[in-house]
């Protein structure tokens, strides 16, 4: 009689022969020839790079910061991501593509950057730019793991300065108000507090007007009685950026 081998013999005996006759190869065998995930993105990366980012100018005025610049790329990349900072606080970012220079075997392009709400003083401004490529399908390759180049600028936004002076003229306070830097003309703003001598206070709202203004100042009933009065006085330049505010205080019926 014919003696018939099991199937985990027979596998046994073709193993060297026909793998794929016992279902094939051990996964762990398998999986040695697969590329691991992200091998195919670090390698194209570490072809990549920025090699310069620049700026043509930039500036402050009315509280918009805003510039413009350059970037250049290696062969490997056509196109940059670049992320722009104030003061430490990412305020916007920029995928761009870029044109081939082949005078010399790189991709060139420029970037722009806005933004509002730039307060008095001065302020520094980031850019960081990573390479990346956008294949003829329109797919992206971003490296943001890349040492991205980077650029820092200081910008300073310039406001107006109040001063004020004021003078008592018999019973009334005469003041002058005066304004610098900044953009002119300017728009005088004042306020008066008055506090009485019977413990109350009235306090009046900032209104516009010329840079000299007149306050009446009276004594009251009282000899031993008295008023003081609190002017305030700022500007506000043609961009809508206000001044800092100045203060006097005078002392009626004294």
């Amino acid at each position: 009689m014919r003696r018939i081998l099991k199937r985990s013999s027979l596998c046994a005996v073709l193993s060297g022969l026909l793998l794929t006759a016992c279902g094939g190869a051990p996964e762990d065998e398998m999986g040695a020839f697969e590329e691991p995930t992200g091998t195919r993105e670090s390698a194209m990366c570490s072809l990549m790079s920025v090699s310069q980012v620049g700026v043509s100018g930039i500036s402050s005025y009315g509280g918009v910061l805003a510039g413009a610049g350059t970037w250049t790329t290696s062969t490997s990349a056509n196109g940059a991501l670049l992320v722009f900072y104030v003061d430490g606080v990412e305020r916007s970012r920029q995928e761009l593509s870029g044109t081939y220079d082949s005078a010399v075997g790189v991709y060139r392009g420029t970037w722009s950057f806005s933004a509002s709400g730039t307060t008095c003083g001065s302020h520094t401004f980031h850019v960081k730019a990573y390479p990346m490529n956008v294949d003829s399908a329109g797919q992206k390759e971003t490296c943001t793991g890349n040492t991205p180049q980077t650029l820092t600028q200081t910008v300073a936004q310039a406001c107006p300065t109040a001063t004020l002076s004021c003078s008592r003229v018999s019973s009334s306070l005469s003041c002058t108000g005066s304004a610098s830097g900044g953009a002119s003309p300017y728009t005088p703003m004042w306020k008066r507090t008055i506090r009485y001598s019977n413990g109350t206070t009235s306090t009046g709202t900032w209104s516009s007007g010329t840079l000299t203004k007149s306050y009446g100042c009276t004594q009251p009933g009282g000899k031993r009685e008295f008023n003081r009065i609190e002017i305030y006085f700022k500007v506000v330049d043609s961009t809508g950026i206000e001044s800092n505010v100045d203060f006097h205080d005078d002392i009626c019926g004294v």
